[in-house]
């Protein structure tokens, strides 16, 4: 799935807790359930200096049921 959207994507293993793969200058998270570990390293990054910094911008794949709550709560966010 996330392949076939973004070709090319490369899977990121360890590091950050919200990358799962990276797409040129984008972290790309999977979002597919209530991982709150996931959504407070979100959190976390775009309230740090690093978001900033990088300039790296955030993909949330998730559901569709699950995007109206995700685009409130990560507005810097791509969905």
């Amino acid at each position: 799935m996330i392949l076939e959207r973004y070709p090319g994507a490369k899977p990121v293993a360890g590091g950050r807790l919200h990358v799962d793969y990276r797409y040129g200058n984008k972290d790309i998270c999977v979002l597919l359930g209530n991982d709150i570990i996931r959504r407070a390293a979100l959190e976390t990054y775009f309230q740090s200096s690093a978001y900033e910094r990088e300039g790296r911008g955030v993909v949330i794949v998730c559901t569709q049921s699950q995007a109206q709550l995700y685009g409130r709560k990560y507005p810097k966010a791509e969905l």
